[in-house]
């Protein structure tokens, strides 16, 4: 029986139903798979297949199977194809691409023309379907449903990889299509968020894709990749030559060197960076780099040109890079990480025994409190303002003594150290605003601040400086008020939670030798003298302590004695050495400069 005269009989619409009826009188696979090749030669392949499976699942299973049997090797063909197709429709594509490659290399070596026809008429049929996946995910694209639009993009580059479609077309408007598809691919990907995707979707077709690299960069920088990322940057910026993302790249490159903590080389791209960015609004406003505001670009930029020199020369104050520090503020004012730049000036500046110098260190510290954003810093960006709080205060308080702004200055340091009494910093702030109190005549308030300090080193049995320091004062007050037993306990403890700092230790001995003094008891006030003189260290207390020393010789009677100890104080230079040349010549009528060191 003519099978496929028989077939042409019938309108299409009635396909299905006789397809039933001719498998219930033809039961030999054969014949079916006769009837399926005059179903496919006879209308729209899909629609077809679409009737079969509908009707007939269990066939895939059958004509896989025959596929395999080696007794159909010369008419395989005819299984291949609508196996193709049914696999195509359920969208098993992996499944699909292993029969159409197979179909390709048959379509090479038969000379059927009946073969050759019916394979070319699938491959018509597949470019369709393609065709229809490429229009879906534009369309999905155009819709902003990147992640659905990326998936079917993937599946087309997939078949692309594997050769499989556009077979009949010229290879130019085939390789247009692939690169249409490869970059709708890498974009939706990339706007879906899919970063990890991305990178290894372009790890492999970057190179070949317009703006690839571009797109890789971003897309490792998203990953944290930032070694790689500065590859890419620089990779796009040598192979593009002024492109559509040229600017873009040069920013990437440079927040990639900043984050792989090469600073210097991240200074060199802020050369050729614009001032700018003129494309932004150009290339695309959903990108990452793009969004970075021009005052989050100034925070990096500003950040990696402050740590071009390492910290510890910031800290030792080394002048290259304090210069540095100052050019860093003028180019980037506004920036956090001048915060550090200005509290780091700042103390280069406190320490110098010049008015002018500690007045220009004040400056800068209000400066780095002004740049204070309102939000939350970071922790090391906190630490310097509290610093600048402090150094501030301190440097104040020092000021005093050479200033006519008493009350303004000591209201300054008041009000910084109270911001610090929630802080790490308590106990020092506690300490200075002792101090200050002290300076303002309010002495109530100041032992209220060291009477805190105490009680904090009570419960913590704490040792240090400042601890120490609080334990001096309160025995200064006590000996002032001749509560002498008091003042004594006080300084004796002092000495004990001092810690190591010696210099500490002589004020307290020269403390204790003053109240031994007040109490009459001149012996052990000159033996505490006596040990400060003859500390081996280097300290111009040794020198105060033989002022005091030569005052207890007069109380003695001991003329000779404390001219002698005088003219030694004279001879050693300094603050002391002044004041001793002073009471030589008012007590002893020595004149002015006449002691030689």
């Amino acid at each position: 029986m003519n099978t496929y005269g028989y077939f042409k009989q019938f309108p299409l619409c009635n396909i299905s139903h006789l397809c039933a009826r001719f498998f219930s009188v033809f039961g030999a696979p054969l014949r079916k798979i006769t009837l399926l090749y005059g179903l496919f030669m006879q209308c729209s392949l899909y629609g077809a297949v679409a009737e079969w499976t509908a009707l007939h699942p269990e066939e895939e299973a059958h004509l896989i199977a025959l596929c395999k049997n080696p007794h159909y090797k010369t008419v395989r063909a005819h299984f291949y194809i609508p196996l193709a197709t049914s696999y195509l429709l359920q969208g098993k594509d992996d499944e699909a691409h292993i029969i159409l490659k197979k179909l390709i290399h048959i379509a090479a070596k038969n000379t059927s023309d009946e073969i050759v026809k019916a394979i070319t008429t699938l491959f018509s049929e597949v470019d369709i379907y393609y065709k229809e996946q490429i229009a879906k995910a534009d369309m999905l694209y155009a819709q902003h449903a990147f992640q659905e639009a990326a998936a079917c993009f993937m599946k087309i580059c997939t078949a692309a990889q594997k050769q499989i479609f556009f077979y009949s077309m010229s290879p130019t408007t085939k390789q247009a299509l692939i690169t249409h598809c490869t970059t709708g691919c890498m974009k939706s990907l990339f706007f879906a968020g899919n970063y990890p995707s991305c990178v290894e979707f372009l790890q492999r077709a970057h190179k070949n894709i317009e703006d690839g690299s571009f797109y890789y960069g971003v897309s490792l920088m998203a990953t944290r990749s930032f070694t790689e990322a500065r590859r890419a940057f620089d990779a796009y910026i040598h192979e593009s030559k002024k492109g559509k993302f040229y600017t873009l790249a040069h920013l990437g490159a440079f927040l990639a060197a900043y984050r792989c903590e090469e600073y210097i080389a991240a200074k060199e791209i802020l050369h050729v960076l614009p001032d700018a960015l003129e494309q932004k609004e150009q290339a695309c406003a959903t990108l990452e780099l793009v969004t970075l505001s021009d005052a989050k670009i100034q925070e990096y930029a500003a950040e990696s040109l402050f740590r071009q020199f390492p910290e510890e020369e910031y800290i030792h104050k080394t002048p290259h890079a304090i210069a540095h520090l100052k050019e860093l503020i003028t180019a980037y004012p506004c920036a956090p990480i001048a915060i550090a730049a200005h509290v780091y000036i700042g103390n280069s500046l406190k320490d110098k025994q010049d008015a002018s110098a500690m007045q220009e260190a004040v400056t800068h510290f209000q400066q780095a409190l002004a740049i204070a954003p309102s939000g939350d810093l970071v922790d090391y960006l906190t630490k310097m303002l509290q610093e600048a709080h402090l150094n501030k205060a301190k440097t104040e308080i020092t000021l005093v003594a050479c200033s006519s702004s008493t009350i303004f200055l000591l209201e300054s340091a008041e009000g910084s150290l109270k911001a610090l009494l929630n802080t790490e910093l308590h106990i020092q702030a506690s300490y200075y605003l002792a101090v200050v109190y002290d300076l303002q005549e309010k002495a109530h308030l100041s032992r209220k601040q060291l009477e805190n300090i105490v009680e904090c080193q009570v419960k913590t049995n704490a040792v240090g400086a400042f601890f120490a320091k609080a334990y001096l004062m309160l025995g200064a007050y006590e000996c002032a008020r001749e509560h002498f037993t008091e003042a004594l306990l006080l300084l004796a403890k002092a000495e004990a939670v001092r810690g190591s700092d010696q210099e500490l230790l002589l004020q307290i001995w020269i403390a204790t030798a003053s109240c031994y003094k007040k109490m009459g008891q001149l012996d052990k006030a000159m033996t505490m003298l006596s040990r400060v003189i003859n500390e081996n260290i280097a300290s111009s207390l040794r020198i105060q302590a033989m002022l005091h020393r030569a005052e207890i010789y007069e109380l003695h009677g001991r003329r000779d004695l404390a001219i002698k100890q005088l003219e030694a104080a004279a001879r050693k230079g300094g603050e002391w050495s002044v004041e001793a040349q002073k009471k030589l010549a008012q007590n002893y009528g020595y004149q002015h400069n006449t002691i030689s060191p």
